[in-house]
């Protein structure tokens, strides 16, 4: 990875790529980065695809294909993880991804009100539903869920 990338990825906490190694799997760029973290029993890689119905307790069961609402994934984790990484391999322009940055979010409410708003999970992780911050210094970084 570029000395670039990194700069920016570290100054914003975000980069976009319209088109960036399309031949190298997402795991191959995610390694780039460090060692990636196995968030589900099943891998590295959430394949998420479009579906009218699904579970009930699920977005896609909540939403089906309507805007879901703004959300965090892996936000129930302990330790909110550092980067995601998110791959569009066949996108349509008329379906945005809306996202919005962490640092605004932070400016606009302040560190201080976000380091105290505590959340429940909507599910719990390993048998039990735990208060977690939407705010939490790691490393000397604040991560937002």
């Amino acid at each position: 990875m570029s000395v670039e990338i990194r700069d920016e990825i570290r100054k914003s906490g975000y980069i976009f790529f319209r088109n960036h190694r399309p031949n190298d799997s997402i795991v191959e760029m995610a390694e780039d980065f460090g060692k990636p973290l196995e968030p589900w029993e099943d891998g590295l890689v959430q394949t998420l695809v479009p579906l009218s119905e699904a579970a009930p307790n699920s977005y896609s069961g909540i939403f089906g294909l309507n805007r879901f609402p703004f959300h965090s994934d892996l936000a129930h984790w302990c330790t909110p993880p550092r980067y995601l990484l998110l791959r569009c391999v066949t996108g349509y322009s008329d379906i945005p991804t809306l996202l919005i940055d962490g640092h605004d979010l932070i400016d606009a409410v302040t560190l201080d009100i976000l380091a105290r708003a505590i959340f429940t999970p909507r599910r719990p992780r390993d048998g039990s539903i735990s208060l977690l911050r939407l705010c939490e210094p790691v490393e000397d970084v604040v991560r937002v869920r």
